[in-house]
């Protein structure tokens, strides 16, 4: 009897260790941050710089994996439905995690549950950009064009519940004007298609943006947040421009599918922070004009929350419903 209970102890203790070493042993093998938007966008450019100093700190490669589509949807659901094992994670945004879920009648997931926060890595604006040969030279163009031919300037956007949707109905509502939206998968997609006259304005954002704006191809007409960009200090923002009470700043992130183990999270936590507040992407961010954030899951649960609840309300105002 005695050694039945010895060779249970024994075999429970081994088992103790062998978990334990799998879970120090975490990551042994490359992860994948799935980043719902085009090869060649802010998200995609951001990603790939924070990726590699990520991988330094994990002692894996990181992998980035492209699934644009229905405003972030389609990437987001893709990681939401993922195994919960923290090998496969999802860049978010502020639209994914709080305008999605109540401008589309089914987005495919549910932000506040299926997936468990890593991280806000920053604090990002838009740039509201026509072709540098355009008539169009401010804001104040924009509002006098639109009201003398309501829908005949066009804008793009990302899709459907993107960030730049997002911005241009803001703008339209609180200017009074009517645009017309015509979406395409990214900046990528749409950047070439205004630098060339297919469309008269859009946002875009700085990784995608400046280096167009310093080749003269656009020309820069305001910003979204509340204050200038110190990137582009000569170009002011939609308040000063006459659209009184607009401010569009949104933030980025990563998360994991929920139920990913906590020993994990804390891991990949620890190792997000470390390689957001190195000098390297720290100067990165700054060479956007953009606010490095660096905030861990708590604060990013919290803030995900209440953005989920602020933005039910912009939602409705808006009218915004994608079937």
């Amino acid at each position: 009897m005695k050694h039945i209970i010895k060779t249970l102890l024994l075999c429970s203790l081994a088992f103790s260790v062998t978990e334990l070493a799998t879970a120090d042993d975490f990551p042994s093998k490359p992860i994948k941050i799935i980043v719902p938007f085009p090869v060649g966008g802010s998200a995609d450019i951001g990603t790939r710089k924070l990726g590699s100093l990520l991988g330094e700190r994990l002692g894996q490669q990181v992998v980035i994996d492209n699934r644009p589509g229905a405003g972030g949807n389609i990437g987001t659901v893709a990681a939401a439905k993922s195994p919960s094992d923290g090998y496969t994670l999802v860049f978010i945004l502020n639209t994914t995690m709080a305008v999605n879920p109540h401008a589309y009648a089914n987005p495919g997931y549910r932000p506040l549950t299926d997936l468990a926060p890593i991280c806000v890595s920053v604090k990002y604006q838009g740039i509201l950009v026509t072709r540098a040969d355009s008539p169009i030279a401010s804001v104040a163009d924009v509002v006098r064009l639109a009201k003398a031919q309501p829908g005949k300037l066009a804008y793009a956007s990302a899709g459907i519940g993107s960030p730049q949707h997002l911005m241009t109905e803001r703008l339209k509502q609180l200017a009074g004007i009517d645009l017309t939206h015509v979406p395409y998968k990214g900046e990528a997609q749409y950047l070439p298609e205004l630098i060339s006259g297919q469309v008269d304005v859009a946002f875009g954002y700085p990784a995608a943006t400046l280096s167009q704006l310093k080749a003269g191809k656009l020309r820069a007409l305001a910003v979204s947040s509340a204050t200038r960009l110190p990137t582009l200090p000569d170009v002011p923002t939609l308040a000063e421009a006459g659209v009184a009470g607009y401010d569009e700043s949104g933030w980025a992130g990563y998360a994991a599918p929920a139920g990913t183990p906590p020993e994990r999270m804390q891991k990949l936590e620890q190792a997000f922070l470390a390689a957001l507040r190195s000098p390297e992407f720290k100067a990165y961010v700054d060479s956007l004009g953009n606010e490095l954030v660096a905030a861990g899951a708590a604060e990013t649960s919290a803030l995900i929350k209440t953005d989920y609840e602020r933005y039910a309300k912009i939602v409705q105002a808006l009218g915004l419903r994608i079937e």
